[in-house]
């Protein structure tokens, strides 16, 4: 005869199985715990119980008793590795896609900072070779705004950089 902690056992973990996958990952974490520490402080068996007060399950031919054979529980463990595979498969993969996210970014501020460099250039050459005043003077404020435009662009972009590398960690 099943004592009461196996059929609570299968009874938490064919619940769990069914729900797993439709929590946040914190809750899920919360429900393995939960699973994990119906073991660790058994309740009394039904053979610690008085005579009276014992319960023995009711067979019917209609409604077999849940958990008792060999095949669904191995089933339902095979159900909540599925659901941890799954669970871990989906992590790496938004791992990766954070990742490749990071490296984008970096690739786009470096690129920013060759614009940058360029628009120097630009400014060195425009002081060097133009002695028009008006013409240099408004040549030097636009090279300048664009340059003011890749500064702020770069801060931007560092910051939503370093967000990302924090949701990483």
């Amino acid at each position: 005869m099943t004592n009461f902690n196996q059929l609570l056992e299968q009874y938490v973990f064919a619940m769990a199985t069914q729900v797993i996958d439709q929590l946040e990952t914190s809750e899920q974490d919360q429900l393995i715990k939960l699973f994990a520490s119906i073991n660790a402080n058994p309740l009394p068996t039904n053979e610690q119980l008085p005579v009276e007060t014992a319960l023995s399950p009711v067979e019917d031919p209609d409604c077999p008793l849940i958990g008792t054979d060999l095949a669904f529980k191995k089933t339902n463990r095979k159900a909540l590795r599925l659901s941890q595979d799954r669970r871990v498969a989906r992590n790496n993969t938004q791992t990766a896609y954070k990742k490749r996210l990071i490296a984008l970014q970096q690739g786009q501020i470096d690129s920013a900072l060759a614009n940058i460099d360029r628009m120097k250039q630009l400014i060195q050459r425009a002081e060097l070779h133009i002695v028009c005043g008006y013409r240099r003077t408004t040549l030097l404020r636009k090279y300048q705004s664009i340059i003011d435009g890749y500064v702020l662009f770069i801060a931007k972009l560092q910051m939503l950089q370093q967000k990302e590398i924090n949701r990483l960690l």
